[in-house]
């Protein structure tokens, strides 16, 4: 029930201010969302699959900031680990650790939505509906580079790399796989845009060749070697070109006029990143730093159309770019994982039932899941 009235309150905001075109007590229902949003994050007991994989280290091998020796650990960056042990000094909880987190990453997630789309409740609905219990309850520490990037981002687009550079490498001591942001700006020297799309495509193949084949930092061949020896099969191919690629350039195309320049380069990375992951599956993880640009694009495209001369059809056209969009990225929740289980489950299983730490509870499906998934 908390996940249905959160998803209608921000639908209702979407269409209110957004599509309503109205203006009074817009920032404080800006405000409320975000802090109902952080609230259900860092209140969370036991939900997410990363999560709980989380609080098992934090419990059993974070050591106390004393202890802590952040050039030895394969598992966690040093930002993360930081964080980690010094709430486990100070208060021996890791609701702590949910509440940076969440506060931190959706404090900017928030401010780029407002910053870069005037469509930004329909960017808070989608994203709410589609990446937000993914990114921070999946890939926790992930989580803290796509921020990081995001911040980074407008000073890349600027040239003005020396930041761009500090924020990157900020990302990078949060997760390794923020590494493929090092190379972003050198792809932009070129104008001509499909120049730019084949240059990045074949240097990003060769980039993830050498780093699945060099052993010259830890955790990143660590990620390397546990994605090198996956592949997707036809269908899994199929379903990146025809969701992660053909469907994103689709809107692109048809909204290139109007949309930003901001918006436009990241969903083109983003078609990048997906093209590349058919022959290395790694580069699909690099979405992540992505999707927030996609989802963008998509809330700027519904409000074009609502807003378009032809408004006989507008619902229609709306419906089906929206059901399209959320099928892409809610299908695989609705996953069957009954062999992880024993009876039938669903893959959202690892979020729903939601529990708080005012009522604390165990989901035996959730954990089931969570612990026979990495045997």
């Amino acid at each position: 029930m908390i996940y249905l009235t959160l998803a209608l309150y921000l639908f209702s905001l979407a269409i209110y201010y957004d599509f309503g075109h109205k203006r009074r007590g817009m920032m404080f229902h800006y405000l409320l969302s975000y802090i109902l949003m952080v609230s259900l994050l860092t209140f969370r007991y036991r939900v997410g699959g990363d999560t709980l994989n989380y609080m098992f280290h934090f419990e059993n091998t974070i050591p106390k900031i004393d202890e802590l020796d952040l050039f030895t650990s394969l598992k966690f960056q040093p930002i993360p680990a930081t964080i980690f042990s010094l709430c486990k000094t100070f208060f021996n909880d890791f609701t702590y650790v949910q509440a940076i987190f969440a506060f931190f990453v959706n404090a900017v997630v928030f401010s780029f939505f407002k910053k870069h789309t005037r469509y930004f409740f329909t960017a808070i609905f989608l994203y709410g509906l589609t990446f937000f219990m993914r990114l921070n309850c999946e890939v926790v520490r992930e989580s803290l580079a796509v921020a990081f990037f995001l911040l980074a981002y407008p000073y890349m687009l600027n040239q003005k790399y020396f930041r761009f550079f500090l924020f990157t490498l900020l990302a990078f001591l949060c997760h390794s796989s923020a590494i493929f942001t090092f190379f972003l700006p050198f792809f932009l020297i070129t104008k001509n845009k499909r120049n730019w799309f084949i240059l990045f495509a074949v240097f990003t193949v060769v980039a993830l060749y050498v780093v699945n084949n060099l052993q010259f930092y830890k955790s990143i061949t660590y990620y390397a070697e546990a994605y090198a020896d996956y592949e997707s099969s036809i269908f899994g191919k199929l379903r990146i070109i025809i969701f992660n690629m053909l469907i994103p350039a689709y809107f692109l195309y048809n909204s290139k006029k109007w949309l930003s320049s901001t918006i436009k380069t990241g969903v083109m990375i983003y078609i990048g990143c997906s093209f590349v992951s058919l022959f290395f599956y790694i580069a699909y993880r690099f979405n992540n730093y992505l999707m927030i640009f996609y989802i963008m694009m998509v809330a700027e495209y519904l409000n074009r159309i609502r807003n378009s001369k032809t408004r006989d059809f507008s619902f229609i056209r709306m419906t089906i770019v929206s059901g399209i969009f959320l099928y892409s990225f809610m299908s695989p929740y609705f996953s069957d994982v009954s062999k992880y289980v024993g009876h039938k489950a669903k893959w959202y299983c690892v979020w729903y039932p939601y529990y708080s730490i005012f009522d604390p509870q165990t989901d035996a499906d959730r954990e089931s899941f969570i612990m026979n998934q990495g045997k």
